[in-house]
């Protein structure tokens, strides 16, 4: 949980200010005074706390919903009571009536609690949403991977009883003796979708320097990817048409002047944002990310070529085709024992690359 010196010291100050505002109507009332107290008031009250949970946090789940709302009611309860405890003050009200005014009875302060609650809260409340949403992604990237090994698993003791050919290993590299031709598919056919980014709006201070990375081309310098220099807030999550992409999302560049001679292409190895010039392609469950990313790397050139140039000189890469790209797809243990083969070769290359620069 991570909650700044700043959303304390709003939230002092504008618990300070309803507790002020009341009292200098006071005793006027604006002619205004709720007769009786009834329990349905507090069920009303609840569920104005779930409708705007809602609206304040786009990605809230329905419990965690009833729990802030939970949290709302307390602390204007707790606000009545030291409004209760002012008033009996101030005015030499009895404790006893200044707390049935203050808490249920009193209108202009009932009211203004009730409606600045959720907003008062919402600077505190992020900072605890923000590690909630973060531990979630992470629990659907976990159970989508348990998910598939089961069905890999299944897929291979299935295979073994019908006494399908094993890999057999020569030296350092594994062959596949296969029944069937090589399939190719497209990117429709291989399941893989992708999902767009977007720019919070760069005036509103809020939107920025938050804990959800934010990547945009110019940090596709690395394969793989888990914190960038800018980063947003979950307000402007709630503000934007941003997404929190998953770990193992392909991330591609489909606008910019980069286009003109290089296809950037990385891993998340993190929760994160985009903007608009990337696109994310989480891949289905044909398909490894990392094959996935190597397919894209070795198209390069040829999706270079295909990308279209606008009137002042910028390239564009549209997303249809990248998912009309056909492509080899072996099984699931292939692709990764291909993937794994080229990082170690890559891996390798850099090495000796960097080995060469140091001896001249």
């Amino acid at each position: 949980m991570s909650i700044s010196g700043r959303a304390l010291w709003q939230l002092q100050l504008f618990s300070l200010i309803c507790l002020i505002v009341p009292m200098i109507v006071y005793p006027s009332m604006l002619g205004t005074e709720l007769q009786s107290f009834a329990p349905v008031y507090v069920i009303f009250e609840v569920m104005f706390y779930v409708i705007i949970t809602f609206v304040l946090f786009r990605h809230v789940t329905f419990f965690q919903a009833i729990q802030i709302s939970g949290l709302c009611l307390i602390y204007r309860l707790l606000l009545g009571c030291v409004f209760s405890f002012l008033l009996a003050i101030i005015h030499s009200i009895s404790l006893n009536i200044s707390f049935t005014m203050g808490v249920f009875s009193y209108l202009p302060a009932l009211l203004l609690h009730i409606v600045a609650t959720p907003l008062v809260l919402k600077p505190v409340l992020d900072g605890v949403y923000i590690e909630s949403f973060k531990a979630r992604q992470q629990r659907k990237v976990e159970m989508s991977s348990s998910e598939t090994r089961k069905s890999e698993s299944s897929a291979f003791a299935h295979s073994k009883e019908r006494k399908s050919p094993k890999a057999v290993s020569s030296g350092n590299h594994k062959t596949y003796p296969a029944k069937k031709p090589m399939e190719y598919k497209s990117g429709k056919e291989t399941q893989y979708t992708s999902k767009g980014g977007a720019t919070p709006d760069k005036a509103t201070s809020e939107y920025w320097d938050g804990e959800i990375p934010w990547v945009s081309p110019k940090d596709m310098k690395r394969s793989r990817i888990s914190d960038v220099p800018d980063h947003v807030s979950v307000e402007a999550l709630n503000n934007s048409a941003l997404t929190v992409l998953p770990i193992g999302s392909v991330l591609i560049v489909v606008r910019g002047m980069i286009l003109a001679h290089s296809f950037p292409v990385a891993i998340t190895d993190a929760p994160l944002t985009i903007n608009q010039d990337m696109k994310a392609l989480s891949a289905g469950r044909q398909l490894e990310a990392e094959f996935l990313q190597w397919l894209l790397v070795g198209a390069a050139r040829v999706l270079v070529s295909l990308a279209d140039e606008s009137a002042h000189g910028t390239r564009k890469l549209e997303t249809e085709v990248v998912s009309r790209l056909v492509v080899p797809l072996p099984g699931l243990p292939e692709q990764r024992d291909i993937a794994s083969f080229l990082d170690l070769e890559t891996a390798k290359i850099g090495r000796d690359s960097a080995q060469a620069t140091w001896n001249n």
